[in-house]
């Protein structure tokens, strides 16, 4: 892992921070799915909003930056359970402050989704936020996370590891058979301009802990993850496509690569 830095006296600045993203190999025009640890960071000089700048800035005029902002904390089946109306207009991001940042500025956009919603800054937002994926899992196919995946997005995990990646349970949707449970739920959702939605969303199984994080030296090994840094935080950066299809392929020969296997297997 390459070695950190303490942030100078007046904290990092939006150019320090784009200054790392180039060196991490971020480039314009990109696409990037951002999870994030702001404390991770060190201080900085504007706090939440000027990483989401640094961010935009690193890959604008053409790229787009997306940001998880689920609606739970917790086991998904469980909120969905308790919850009939779930309304996007009373529940910011629960991934953190840069998530919330990005979701204040005038630019960003929501998807609509009950659990899984997903900031965007960019012209790719239209394109991967089309249609609601009803009938799916969370981040089935038609998710912007799978979406963006295969568009050839680049994973970007701010000082956290693989455990916080989302797109880790695309493949599980695609390949794993302990992924699901059976249930189906269509809770009204209401959208930022106060429009009603029904969604189906696939349950997932609550007794399966999973274990993403493990698989970090074979994505090093096999080129699919680098890393970098921004600025004192270790900087994880996968591959979106590579990780999606080919930890996909893993899983259909290995099914409990990411998850602890049933008592006894």
């Amino acid at each position: 892992m390459i070695a950190l830095r303490q942030h100078p006296p007046t904290g990092w600045t939006i150019d320090d921070l784009i200054a790392d993203l180039r060196a991490a190999g971020i480039r314009p025009g990109g696409l990037l799915v951002v999870h994030s640890s702001l404390k991770s960071i060190g201080y900085v000089a504007g706090g939440a909003e000027a990483v989401v700048e640094a961010l935009v800035r690193a890959v604008a005029p053409a790229g787009t930056v997306l940001f998880p902002a689920l609606t739970f904390q917790g086991s998904l089946t469980r909120f969905l359970r308790e919850h009939d109306v779930i309304d996007l207009r009373q529940r910011p991001s629960h991934n953190g402050a840069i998530p919330r940042a990005a979701g204040r500025r005038g630019d960003a956009v929501r998807s609509i989704h009950p659990t899984h919603t997903v900031i965007a800054i960019g012209p790719a937002a239209a394109d991967l936020f089309a249609g609601h994926q009803d009938g799916q899992g969370p981040t089935g196919t038609d998710s912007p996370f799978a979406r963006a995946a295969m568009a050839g997005g680049t994973i970007v995990l701010i000082g956290v590891d693989c455990s916080t990646n989302t797109t880790l349970h695309c493949v599980e949707e695609a390949a794993a058979p302990y992924t699901f449970n059976g249930e189906v739920f269509a809770p009204l959702t209401i959208d930022l301009d106060g429009r009603e939605h029904r969604i189906r969303v696939r349950g997932y199984t609550t007794e399966t802990p999973r274990r993403f994080a493990s698989i970090e030296p074979r994505l090093l090994d096999e080129g699919i993850m680098t890393f970098g840094r921004l600025g004192s935080a270790p900087l994880r950066l996968c591959d979106g496509r590579r990780l999606l299809t080919e930890v996909t392929a893993w899983v259909r020969q290995e099914p409990y690569l990411l998850a602890a296997p049933p008592a006894g297997e």
